[in-house]
């Protein structure tokens, strides 16, 4: 091997891994965006956030809806009159994702 595949090889790894850390930043800060819009839905309805767990796998109310961009947390909330509710919170647009605070409640019955 001579000196200029070395160097496009060793371009081509750097590169592979600058964007590899890109994607993985990416995701943490779209997690953590939500996980503050979700905070702040609660708190602006007055309701105590008990539960929240991922739900951006498998189907559900809006199951075909969820899309890549969105975030979506299955909820366990208690309102000002200590009744508790429960369902799925779909945080960001179709488009834009969390860039978006849009968020759609959908309550199991």
């Amino acid at each position: 091997m001579d000196g200029a595949n070395i160097s496009f090889i060793l371009f081509l790894i750097l590169f592979f891994g600058a964007f590899l850390a890109f994607a993985f930043w990416m995701i943490r800060w779209q997690f953590s965006k939500a996980g503050r819009i979700l905070e702040n839905w609660a708190a602006q309805n007055k309701y105590k956030l008990i539960e929240k767990q991922n739900a951006n796998f498998g189907d559900g109310p809006l199951g075909r809806r969820g899309a890549k961009t969105n975030v979506k947390y299955r909820v366990k909330v208690e309102d000002k009159d200590s009744k508790t509710k429960t369902g799925i919170v779909y945080l960001g647009s179709e488009n834009t994702g969390v860039l978006s605070d849009e968020i759609i409640v959908v309550w199991d019955d």
